[in-house]
């Protein structure tokens, strides 16, 4: 059989710690169970930097390799050189997994989109919209559209102009490694990180969309009523000098601990022992981050704007676009009740575990079986 090429440089470099890393190896890993596991070929970038040890366990002995540019150049010499690799190859199925889409091919072609937020906010993001417009085109061409959510479903309807019979909705899944973390074990992880005080965990890379600005009137406005500290998670790369003065600004510089990237098992103990995750995105394609927390017994608040009603519903607090105040409120409303806190989070981590990779893979094989 002609291979299945894969495009597997989510998992080189800095992506592989967020969502797309997180989605392309779970479907890696379920595609090596599955009766595909022989024919996986993985693309990766020829100077991104080798696999990490674990990603590498997963992948086929043999890849394929695309060349590796300048970041900006990278998106749009993307679908020419896929074009060219693929003309090669010749395989019986090449997906995407991030815009790399080629101009044409001589497979079916299935392109995962998680969202098209650089056309929606073209003014936060102009050089993302610039290096993908093209990207965006193409979508027209490819065979089949996943799309993690019904918002971005829509989206592909709307700004792309893709047939709704092309698009195929498949959510992601939630690893079984986000579960409650021991109270020995958390307290102990806490003390390292030297977090003595009730906090709100926010969880993320805080660009323009996510509303840090947002973050921390909600925390001004908890803190009014309770004193407790925040704590982020996550590499802010080049919008820390942002969050470091939009937090400044705020009054919080004392009460905020920024913590960058951190190990599976710090989070876990940080989920599973906040007062409640505040996550204030404007918009998400999916929000992975609002399950892991879940998952891992924390109640959780946020915004009812783009997919995020469709994930957390009916067990988180969902305020209305913008109103800091009112999820503060209905903050507050649930620290000062053990019991509404307790049945959230029960409530939490059932409806977490109803999103599982293993459908998700299952799902994504159907569209493959479609097509290939």
């Amino acid at each position: 059989m002609q291979p299945i090429v894969l495009d597997g440089r989510p998992l080189q470099g800095g992506s592989r710690y967020r969502g797309i890393g997180t989605y392309a190896r779970e479907l890696l890993r379920g595609l090596g169970m599955s009766h595909y596991r022989d024919d996986i070929r993985l693309l990766l970038g020829s100077r991104n930097g080798e696999l990490e040890p674990d990603d590498a366990e997963l992948a086929p002995p043999l890849d394929l390799r695309i060349p590796t540019m300048k970041a900006r150049l990278q998106p749009i010499a993307d679908p020419f050189l896929m074009t060219r690799l693929l003309g090669k190859v010749k395989p019986s199925l090449y997906h995407s997994l991030e815009y790399a889409q080629p101009v044409s091919a001589p497979c079916p072609v299935i392109v995962t989109v998680y969202d098209l937020i650089p056309f929606l906010y073209p003014a936060w993001y102009p050089w993302l919209r610039r290096e993908r417009l093209l990207a965006l085109h193409l979508l027209k061409r490819a065979d089949a559209l996943i799309a993690i959510s019904e918002a971005t479903a829509q989206d592909l309807r709307t700004h792309a102009g893709v047939d709704s019979g092309r698009i195929h909705v498949i959510p992601l899944g939630v690893s079984p490694r986000f579960r409650p973390l021991e109270p020995d074990e958390a307290e102990r992880i806490l003390a390292l990180l030297h977090l003595d005080r009730p906090f709100l965990l926010a969880v993320g890379t805080f660009d323009p969309r996510k509303r840090i600005d947002l973050l921390c009137q909600v925390t001004n406005a908890v803190r009014a009523e309770i004193d407790c500290d925040l704590v982020i998670v996550g590499q802010q790369g080049n919008f820390h000098p942002r969050v470091v003065e939009t937090v400044h600004h705020a009054g919080l510089d004392g009460h905020t601990h920024l913590l960058g990237h951190v190990s599976d098992s710090t989070l876990r103990a940080l989920y599973s022992t906040t007062s409640c995750v505040v996550f204030p995105s404007e918009y998400e394609g999916f929000g992975l981050p609002v399950l892991e927390a879940m998952a891992s017994g924390s109640p959780v608040a946020v915004f009812a704007t783009s997919s995020l009603p469709e994930v957390a519903e009916p067990v988180a607090i969902v305020s209305e676009q913008y109103d800091t105040r009112g999820m503060a409120r209905s903050i507050l409303e649930l620290l000062g009740s053990p019991d509404l806190r307790a049945e959230r989070i029960a409530a939490g981590i059932s409806h977490a575990h109803t999103f599982t990779w293993d459908r998700t893979v299952k799902q994504t094989l159907a569209v493959y079986g479609s097509l290939a």
